[in-house]
């Protein structure tokens, strides 16, 4: 599984496991991995050798549910399309039990430029 960091505005730096998403998202992506828990999730788009997020968000609940299951009624779901979003990161279990998840999706926005973050 590849893992990528990113790090919030703090400088706290957090570890996701990442996935590749095709353009017929989630049907043919392997969401084995992903876990009905609660966690924060990174929409982003790799350009050249690096990700640029489009959307961070979390899920007090199931993950899995609110991303794979529940992808057609998402509310950002138009943006991160358009955005062409092409890379799916998720923190959960023991990684996200160390703070508060509101908490960690607030300083990843605060410290990355989210197109579909904005009101």
């Amino acid at each position: 599984m590849k893992k990528t960091t990113w790090r919030g505005r703090s400088g706290k730096r957090y570890e996701f496991n990442t996935y590749r998403m095709g353009s017929d998202f989630p049907k043919r992506m392997d969401s084995s991995g992903v876990p009905p828990a609660a966690g924060v999730y990174v929409f982003s788009r790799k350009v050249v050798v690096r990700d640029r997020p489009v959307y961070i968000g979390w899920s007090g609940v199931d993950l899995k549910g609110r991303i794979i299951s529940g992808w057609t009624s998402h509310k950002k779901r138009r943006c991160v399309v358009c955005q062409k979003a092409n890379r799916l990161h998720i923190l959960a279990g023991e990684a996200a039990e160390d703070g508060n998840l509101r908490a960690i999706e607030r300083d990843l926005i605060d410290g990355n430029p989210t197109p579909c973050n904005k009101n």
